[in-house]
């Protein structure tokens, strides 16, 4: 094979990788691939079949759709190409990948739903057997993918899934949090889930899994799980139980935000809160933009892992 091409094959599929510095190198090293992997079936007496895909992969900036030759034809590389059952994307980005587990899972829950009526239905036993089925697709090829879900917008979709799930294994109420009815169901967040496959599957490129190892990835897993729900205090202030009350009133990190409020409705107080909202119409808007503004920022820090943000 030419320099940097190596060829990557699974049954009777077979992906030719070539590096190169641009697309006349490229074309250059995938003629020759071509012309060597056709002589090698000919001498078999094989044929290569007529469905080969393109797709260019770079970080850069320029057109990921071009036409090239292959075996005398033009080809039209893709945006995206299907192999052994994973989107790939010009950028890695996995996205397309994500948004069709997505699709598929929530195709298989709603099927699924139709078995599990809330009333004199499976018990929840029964109700989470068949929804293992569904965390199969939502995190089928999730080892190479495991990292573009620590953005908010690409787990987002797929906790989304998660959450319908676990209404029906609870039989809980459509308006039950997704935080709460998946800890009920003792479902792990897909995030979670997935960055624990990555970490079996480096061990077995390195042939250091075993039984044990498992068994402590699942344990790390569950303790960050449990990270996320069971924390009492503040992120913001020292020896201060988080709720509702001490985030909307008595929180340090929202003082500037709180004086802001104070000028519009008056001086915020959990006793007259309530008849201040209901005072006009733009109190209650600046009330309820407060609101949204504090448990937006806070749900990011809490996202991104902050584990004691800075006082500002």
């Amino acid at each position: 094979m030419p320099e940097d091409t190596f060829l990557i094959s699974y049954a009777d599929d077979i992906a030719a990788v070539i590096t190169a510095r641009n697309t006349i190198e490229a074309q250059k090293r995938l003629t020759q691939v071509m012309i060597r992997t056709q002589t090698w079936l000919s001498s078999r007496r094989l044929e290569l079949a007529h469905k080969t895909e393109l797709l260019l992969f770079t970080g850069k900036q320029i057109p990921t759709e071009i036409e090239m030759r292959v075996s005398g034809n033009l080809i039209r590389t893709q945006r995206t190409v299907n192999y052994l059952g994973v989107r790939l994307d010009s950028k890695l980005t996995f996205g397309e990948q994500l948004k069709y587990a997505t699709r598929k899972t929530a195709t298989a829950t709603g099927s699924l739903s139709r078995l599990m009526a809330n009333v004199n239905g499976p018990t929840a036993g029964k109700r989470r057997l068949l929804m293992e089925a569904t965390n199969a697709i939502l995190l089928y090829g999730s080892e190479v993918c495991a990292d573009t879900l620590e953005a908010n917008v690409r787990r987002k979709p797929m906790l989304v899934v998660q959450r319908r799930a676990a209404l029906r294994i609870t039989s809980a109420y459509r308006t039950v949090s997704g935080a709460a009815v998946t800890v009920i169901a003792a479902i792990i967040p897909v995030d979670l889930l997935a960055q624990e496959r990555k970490k079996i599957w480096n061990l077995r490129q390195r042939g250091e899994f075993s039984e044990h190892a498992a068994k402590s990835i699942r344990q790390q897993t569950i303790v960050s799980w449990k990270a996320r729900w069971s924390c009492e205090s503040c992120i913001y202030c020292e020896n201060a139980m988080d709720d509702a009350e001490h985030t909307f009133f008595n929180c340090k990190r929202w003082s500037e935000e709180r004086i802001d409020l104070a000028e519009t409705v008056g001086e915020v107080k959990v006793e007259t809160l309530l008849q201040k909202m209901c005072s006009s119409i733009d109190a209650w808007k600046k009330v309820y933009d407060f609101a949204e503004k504090v448990l937006r920022r806070k749900k990011y820090d809490l996202d991104a892992g902050t584990q004691r943000a800075t006082l500002i």
